[in-house]
C-alpha cells in the first residue's frame, strides 16, 4: 500500500513543524507491517527530508484480515495501536541541522491507522569511536 500523510510536531525540537510525506507499507502474513517512508519536515526558518525504515507490530491477538480485504477499496482500519520500532536518516542544509546528515535516529512509539495517530518519540543514535 502506499499512504500519504501529514502533521505537525507537538512536542521537542522542532515543535510546531509540519511533516507531509509517503509511506511504502506492505503487511507480512504475520500482521507486522514494514515501513519505507519518505518524508519533509518544513519550519518557516528550514525544511530537512526524512527516510524512515521499521516496523509497525499489531497489538496481541489482533488479527488482521485476509489480502484482499486489506486491499479493498472500502477496507477501513480497526481502531487499535500499532507498535511501532524504526529508524531515520535525515538530509539537510539547514544551519544548525546539519549534525543529522551524519546521525540515525531511532524512532519509537505506536500509530493507530483507525483514527490516524500517530506517537513517537526520537532519539539521535551515536556510535563511540573506536
Amino acid at each position: 500500500m502506499v499512504n500519504s500523510f501529514e502533521g505537525r510536531i507537538v512536542t521537542g525540537e522542532p515543535a510546531g513543524a509540519r511533516v507531509i510525506g509517503t509511506d511504502h507499507f506492505t503487511v507480512r502474513p504475520d500482521g507486522v507491517g514494514t515501513i519505507e517512508a519518505r518524508e519533509l519536515v518544513s519550519t518557516d526558518r528550514y525544511q530537512t527530508s526524512a527516510e524512515v525504515y521499521g516496523y509497525a507490530t499489531p497489538p496481541a491477538g489482533l488479527q488482521l484480515p485476509s489480502l484482499d480485504v486489506l486491499l479493498d477499496p472500502d477496507f477501513t482500519w480497526p481502531d487499535a495501536w500499532f507498535t511501532i520500532d524504526a529508524f531515520a536518516l535525515y538530509r539537510t542544509a539547514a544551519p544548525g541541522l546539519v549534525g543529522l546528515n551524519r546521525t540515525a535516529v531511532s524512532h519509537r512509539g505506536r500509530v493507530n491507522m483507525g483514527t490516524g495517530e500517530l506517537l513517537i518519540e526520537g532519539r539521535a543514535v551515536t556510535a563511540e569511536a573506536s
